[in-house]
Formats: structure tokens, C-alpha cells, sequence
């Protein structure tokens, strides 16, 4: 799998794919007629993503425990310092100012990052 060269030099850029997740932490889909996967199936995913190339995966922490599910994976798999993670703040009301998501940002993703995804790397 080729990667955008959207990086620092030295570092991983993001594979043209993306692994959205949040089939990992919801019954989510419309045709899902077997509810979430078990931890095993999510692993699975997972695994056979970084096997194919993509290192990037999408997720948010509206997606049940997907952000769990991916960072346990991710640290079983050793790959948490080979891979990028994009995520989404919860979300904020129509009126809300810059300054007030500056800080939902700051108090709702670094904990994200830690907790959840079981790295401190942030780029």
C-alpha cells in the first residue's frame, strides 16, 4: 500500500486507505445483521488491515467502545507507534465560539490518546 506523504520526515505518512472503526464499537451498518464483533473478530480487522498496508483508521468517542477495542488491538498488535488515528471531538452547538472548541479539544483528546488508544504519541 502506497502512503501520502502527508508526514514529518522520519515518520509514517498515511496509507490511501482507512480503516473507519466504527463497526468495532457499535451494531453499526445498516445490513448488520450480527451486531458487534467480539474482541476476537475485532482483532481480526484490525490485523488484517496493518497486514495489507493501512496504517490509518478513523474513529470517534461516539463510537461505543471503539476506541477501546482499536487502542487494545492496536497495543496487542505492537502497532501503536506505526499507525495514525484520526478522531472527531463530540459535538458542540451551533453558537458555540473558537475559544470554547479550543477547549473541549484540550480536555476531551488527550485523554483520548492515553486511554483509549494506549499511546502518547501525538502528531
Amino acid at each position: 500500500m502506497s502512503v501520502t506523504a502527508l508526514a514529518e520526515p522520519g515518520r509514517h505518512g498515511f496509507s490511501r486507505l482507512t480503516l473507519g472503526t466504527v463497526q468495532l464499537g457499535l451494531p453499526y451498518g445498516i445490513a448488520n445483521q450480527t451486531g458487534q464483533p467480539d474482541y476476537r473478530t475485532s482483532l481480526e480487522i484490525v490485523a488484517a488491515a496493518l497486514e495489507g498496508g493501512i496504517n490509518s483508521f478513523d474513529t470517534a468517542s461516539s463510537y461505543g467502545n471503539g476506541e477501546q477495542v482499536l487502542g487494545q488491538a492496536l497495543a496487542e498488535l505492537r502497532a501503536t507507534d506505526a499507525v495514525r488515528i484520526t478522531t472527531k471531538c463530540p459535538p458542540i452547538g451551533a453558537k458555540s465560539t473558537w475559544t470554547a472548541v479550543a477547549r473541549l479539544w484540550k480536555s476531551a483528546c488527550p485523554s483520548s490518546w492515553t486511554s483509549r488508544w494506549r499511546t502518547t504519541r501525538r502528531t
